[in-house]
């Protein structure tokens, strides 16, 4: 190749990764400081290069069931407890960007506040930082840890949900998981007897806040936030966010039936579809 194109080659900046949502006036306004007192939200294709690096960082698997070109970067403003306006980036699956950006505009208008929304890479792929951080995340390509069987061995490990870019953690810290402990599932079938499942999340809630050893709370510090009730970001059926997701066909962790023969849980921070729901 001729000496000059190579130079010309070697300063050509790369192309701008492709915008799914919003535009580039919208884009250049979320990088801007402060962020804007209004709604805005982008969603931009990742690239390769942002495939080299999340797989450098251990944050992308062998054999993850999606790759990295599938993915976007959706950059949106939201509200804070404390009244201020921020940016929030989550990376999601494309073909769900839509839908996140009109739920983010639901809870934007709202005034719902989110305590911060950063990727996952920011915790080095670290969920239980990431919740203890009261960190609304997305995609992070991790395994499930699933109980052992009866003979002690483990099942092979599956990916969890969000290794599709399809679900999301909605301020952990203050919608922590409840799992009621192992030792404790015959208090708890005491405790629930004879009622009706839409009452279940709500009664593992109370059956938990009896004493710290009846269940498991993750994060741990979510402890705090269970006692405190509603308000600020925590999620109920009444919130505008809960609707705004169920509205669109969403599954909310709040609502699983909480009783099982093996295992009693409840995830208020948790919203889920699977990527064949996605048009």
């Amino acid at each position: 190749m001729h000496a000059l194109a190579l130079v010309l080659l070697a300063g050509t900046p790369a192309p701008a990764p492709a915008l799914l949502v919003g535009t580039a006036a919208d884009l250049a306004a979320l990088r801007a400081a402060p962020p804007p007192r209004a709604y805005l939200a982008v969603a931009q294709a990742l690239t390769e290069d942002d495939g080299t690096r999340m797989r450098a960082a251990g944050l992308v698997l062998d054999g993850c069931p999606v790759a990295v070109t599938d993915l976007a970067r959706f950059t949106f403003t939201h509200h804070r407890s404390d009244g201020t306006i921020a940016v929030g980036v989550l990376v999601v699956h494309r073909r769900a960007a839509r839908e996140f950006t009109d739920i983010f505009r639901d809870a934007y208008n709202a005034r719902f506040p989110i305590h911060r929304a950063e990727p996952i890479e920011r915790y080095a792929g670290d969920d239980d930082a990431s919740m203890a951080a009261n960190n609304t995340s997305a995609f992070n390509c991790r395994r499930k840890v699933l109980a052992p069987l009866p003979d002690g061995t483990r099942p092979p490990a599956e990916f969890s949900l969000h290794s599709w870019g399809t679900v999301v953690d909605l301020n952990p810290l203050e919608n922590p998981y409840l799992r009621a402990s192992t030792a404790r599932l015959d208090a708890w079938r005491a405790f629930s007897a004879g009622a009706p499942v839409p009452r279940l999340p709500s009664l593992l809630r109370a059956f938990c806040l009896e004493a710290d050893a009846q269940c498991d709370v993750l994060p741990a510090g979510g402890r705090t936030h269970l006692r405190r009730g509603e308000g600020g970001g925590v999620l109920t059926p009444a919130s505008p966010v809960v609707r705004a997701f169920k509205q669109r066909g969403w599954r909310w962790g709040g609502d699983w039936p909480a009783s099982h023969a093996d295992k009693v849980r409840a995830d208020p921070q948790h919203f889920e579809k699977t990527l064949a729901e996605f048009p």
